[in-house]
Order: C-alpha cells, then structure tokens, then sequence
C-alpha cells in the first residue's frame, strides 16, 4: 500500500505537470521560456479579489433528485491576473490562479425551506486553481469568455436529515451510509467551470458562471492519475485546435475556445457522475452543480 507521503508527491507531480501543460499553449510562450512562467507564479500580473455566490444543488448517483436541499454558497478568492494582447488589438487574453474558501448550505437560500425528510448540508472547502481564456476588447470595457480548473478539499459540517422520520416509517434508501462515509475528514475532490466576465476600466468584472464539482469519498492515486491525464490530454489538444481557429480566424477564437472547453469539461462531470474515475470502474460520489454570480476586482 502506498504511503500517505507518497500519494501526496504523486498529487504534486500531477498539478505540477498540468501547470506545465497549459503553460506551454500559451500563445507566446515556447519551451525556451517554461521556467520563467512555471515558477514566477504571479510574474507580471496583478492582484485579484473576487467575492462569488452561487445557487446549486447537491446530488449523488445513488438517490433521486430532490432527496438533498438545494444549496446556497459564498466564496472567496485571492490570487493574480494578468491580460494580454494578441493577434489583434481587440483580442485579448486572461490567465488568472488563485486559492479560495467556500462555505456551502441550504442556509445560504434567503428564500428557501427544506422540505420534508430532505437531508440539509453544510459544507466547507478550500483550494487552488486557475482560469484562462480569450475575450474582446472594446475601449475600457472588455467581454471575456472563460474556463476555470480547481483542486479542492471539503469538509461536512453536518449532513442531516431535516426532520425525523415518523413512528414505524422505514426510509428504503437512506443517505445516511452516504453521510457517514464522507464525515469527518477532508476529502480530496475537483471542480470545472465556465463563464464570462464583463470587465470595466481593467480593473471591476462581473462573472456569471456554471461550476460542477466531484467530492472524492477516497483517493485511489492510479486510477484518479489515469482519469486526470485523459482528461488534460483533450483538454490540451482541444487548446492546439483553438489556436488554428485564431490563426485562420482570429474573432472567432474566444467563443470556440470556451464552447469547446467548456463544453469538454462538462462531459468529462457528467460521466464522472457515474464513476468518480471515469474510465475506470470506480463508484459514484458526491457532486455539486451551482450557478455562480461574481465580482472581481483587479489590483
């Protein structure tokens, strides 16, 4: 059995090599000049604040839609954003990282009652991870479509039932195996999304984004090393042929980018709805879907 150390140098070789890859597909940057921007992690670029609240929903394989509260969240991010011109002058492109904390519950609906026998959660997170995309400029204001990845760490703060169950009533298929396997430890899990953001003056954007992210009730290194490399391989490839798009036609590059990728990142969430570890047969965990409004300041 691999040691705890172990697994922890192999997760930091993964990050490190996914770095490295989207690095490397970065208009303007060859291989001469990968360690400049590996290890300069914020480089040129300038501080960014961002203050996110979503509305979503919790749900598992296993269980019938509406059997968990849909859930509200706040979350903050803090890291580094830079934006640069290319091909055009009104082209331009964003490659942002940070690290953030969430905090998500039903509590966090203003407007919004559990429902009989629904099981209500609070969850924290926190994280690391990066943005880019292609957008347009026009004078102070720019309009810039976008994809994000993230490594997350969740904690339950309670994964209850909101009332008790009747006399003499058996529940079927109770969530509670569910709850009490991802209680009580951090647990390991991912995220994508894609959105836009309006920005003025290049220094206040407004994000409207869709997130879905996998909560990982345990770490199986190979199989979750296999299913990371799948997914940044297309990732990467689909990068190289958006780049052929904004050589040929260069308008069209930040709507196809984020059309393709985000559209990518969305299929590699939904099968691993069924198998955290697509392609391999691995069981189905917890994941959340959320609605994302934002306010980004840039420093």
């Amino acid at each position: 059995m691999l040691s705890r150390t172990f697994k922890f140098l192999l997760i930091i070789l993964i990050i490190f090599s996914g770095v490295l890859s989207a690095q490397s597909y970065r208009f303007g940057n060859d291989w001469d000049d990968w360690d400049d921007d590996v290890f300069d992690w914020y480089g040129d670029s300038r501080p960014m604040i961002e203050v996110n609240y979503g509305l979503g929903k919790l749900s598992h394989k296993g269980f019938a839609d509406g059997r968990f509260a849909d859930i509200g969240s706040i979350e903050l991010k803090l890291g580094y954003s830079e934006i640069d011109t290319h091909y055009e002058d009104y082209l331009i492109e964003l490659d942002s990282r940070y690290i953030f904390g969430s905090r998500i519950s039903d509590v966090l609906r203003s407007d919004y009652t559990p429902e009989d026998f629904q099981y209500t959660s609070e969850l924290y997170r926190f994280g690391f991870g990066k943005r880019e995309g292609y957008g347009y400029k026009f004078g102070p204001v720019s309009l810039i479509p976008y994809t994000q990845g993230a490594l997350t760490w969740s904690k339950f703060n309670s994964l209850k039932r909101n009332q008790a169950l009747p006399a003499g009533f058996t529940e079927l298929n109770s969530v509670q195996p569910v709850a009490d396997r991802y209680g009580n430890a951090f647990r390991f899990g991912s995220l994508a999304e894609a959105g836009v953001m309006l920005q003025a003056a290049n220094m206040i954007g407004f994000n409207v984004s869709y997130e879905g992210s996998v909560m990982y009730p345990r770490l199986l290194v190979w199989k979750w090393m296999g299913s990371v490399i799948l997914e940044h391989a297309g990732y990467a490839a689909i990068g190289e042929f958006v780049e052929e798009i904004m050589d040929r036609v260069p308008a069209a590059g930040p709507v196809m980018n984020v059309l393709l990728r985000g559209g990518f990142q969305y299929a590699f969430f939904q099968l691993r709805k069924d198998k955290m570890n697509w392609p391999f047969d691995t069981e189905s965990p917890l994941t959340y879907e959320q609605v994302k409004f934002s306010v980004t300041l840039t420093f």
